[in-house]
């Protein structure tokens, strides 16, 4: 077998672009948290009087950050793309990216696709929670505060894998 004295430049070029544009890999990540906190501190502004128009707004924010990743809580025109093969998770296709330096083996790489299987997993289970619940009960709130902080915990779990794949 003859090694290729060349082929460690290329790759190593490829890794320190990847560390460079991370932020911009990361800032969906950053946007989601932002929307899952601005949720949090909705749902725990006042003790009473929640209207349903504040709960449309956490169900806003909690759609707008799980980046289309919840199949039932898709729109039909991303539902359309995913149907015709498109990718329409944001966190897939930062993995994807991430890791695609990476051998499909790699420890980090499937690290990082276990820990957005679950992220999705805490992603859909908050949707549900938030979709049932009623907001005038303080113990319904408490239900979708504590599926929020789960969320912000498996997201930032997963900024960590993404971050492990990208070695910064």
């Amino acid at each position: 077998m003859m090694i290729d004295p060349y082929a460690a430049g290329p790759k190593d070029w490829l890794k320190d672009q990847k560390k460079k544009s991370s932020k911009f890999l990361l800032a969906p990540i950053d946007a989601s948290r932002e929307s899952l906190r601005s949720a949090y501190l909705l749902l725990n502004a006042k003790d009473s009087d929640y209207s349903e128009k504040d709960m449309e707004e956490i169900q806003s924010l909690l759609r707008s950050a799980a980046r289309d990743c919840v199949i039932e809580e898709r729109n039909s025109f991303v539902a359309f793309q995913a149907n015709t093969g498109v990718e329409v998770c944001t966190f897939r296709l930062i993995v994807k990216n991430a890791a695609s330096l990476l051998g499909d083996k790699d420890p980090l790489k499937l690290e990082a696709e276990a820990i957005l299987a679950d992220l999705i997993r805490s992603f859909s289970s908050l949707q549900t929670v938030a979709n049932e619940a009623d907001i005038q009960l303080p113990s319904e709130r408490q239900r979708i505060a504590d599926s929020l902080t789960n969320a912000i915990s498996f997201l930032d779990k997963f900024e960590q894998g993404v971050k492990d794949c990208l070695e910064i």
